[in-house]
């Protein structure tokens, strides 16, 4: 789950799939922070995974997780 075994090519592909939905998704309920958010925390997702798999956001080693932390704009990820 953490670590470079993620794939952040994938995850940004499902977030083009959510994207496909937007006129059938009413309600987002993520699994952390504020809920629910708006449909522009998907696109926040994408953006900021692309900036990441670009070498744009910089990343720090987690303290115990075999990965780095990476806070873009609006999104953190563990890679």
């Amino acid at each position: 789950m953490f670590g470079q075994e993620r794939n952040i090519q994938l995850y940004i592909e499902s977030m083009d799939k959510l994207l496909g939905y937007r006129d059938y998704i009413s309600t987002i309920l993520p699994s952390h922070g504020e809920l629910p958010v708006g449909f522009e925390a998907i696109e926040d997702c994408k953006k900021e995974a692309e900036e990441l798999l670009a070498g744009k956001i910089d990343g720090e080693p987690h303290p115990f997780l075999p990965c780095r932390i990476y806070k873009g704009e609006n999104v953190g990820f563990f890679y």
